[in-house]
């Protein structure tokens, strides 16, 4: 779902909220990394979401990431529940 999408249609999007992150191992701006997410776990209007990041297989960084829906006054709310039904395929 795309955020522009989200925000017109309904009147809300996701921001980042905070983030936990451990490095494991050094990358330069040219490498070509790959990105895991998988959805943690769910409130009524925010989730935490567990990041790796990758480099030829090789970890360089994990993150938590908990991420909260807002209105277009930026006040948390519910996650729509077609968006929540859809990221919990990800858990």
């Amino acid at each position: 779902v795309m955020q522009s999408d989200l925000r017109l249609e309904q009147g809300v999007f996701f921001v980042v909220r905070h983030m936990d992150i451990t490095f494991s191992a050094a990358a330069l701006l040219d490498d070509l990394i790959e990105v895991k997410s998988l959805v943690v776990s769910f409130g009524n209007s925010s989730m935490k979401m567990r990041q790796i990041i990758l480099r030829e297989g090789l970890e360089l960084a994990q993150i938590l990431v908990q991420i909260v829906c807002v209105n277009e006054q930026r006040k948390a709310t519910r996650i729509p529940l077609h968006i929540k039904s859809l990221l919990e395929t990800h858990m």
